[in-house]
């Protein structure tokens, strides 16, 4: 399902459905720390908002996700700037592969690179 558009009806029908998921992930990573013999708060939860609008971004913030991973710099760049903009406390995680001519325009002293070999 795309993201909700429309006033505040909207919103809350998509903050719930991201809190849904984010239950879900946060619950599997739990299951799997257990059975790893890991506690749950060893593990960082990125999430991955590649083509989703800042709105969202927000939003996962405010449920308690303040770590965001893009693969595009191109996408990354405008969503920190505005994110930024509205006081969120984010770290940014690159995703994949980051071209050297890219890597100076990672946003802010908080980007990581998490990236793939290959």
């Amino acid at each position: 399902m795309g993201p909700s558009v429309g006033g505040p009806g909207a919103e809350a029908e998509r903050r719930s459905e991201l809190a849904a998921r984010l239950s879900a992930v946060r619950t599997r990573i739990a299951a799997a720390c257990r059975a790893v013999g890991r506690r749950s708060d060893e593990v960082t939860l990125i999430a991955v908002t590649k083509a989703r609008p800042v709105s969202d971004i927000r939003l996962l913030y405010e449920l308690g996700v303040p770590d965001i991973g893009e693969n595009k710099d191109q996408e990354a760049a405008p969503k920190a700037a505005v994110a930024a903009s509205l006081g969120l406390d984010l770290t940014w995680h690159f995703v994949g592969q980051l071209q050297t001519n890219k890597a100076a325009s990672a946003p802010g002293p908080r980007a990581r690179l998490s990236g793939q070999g290959g």
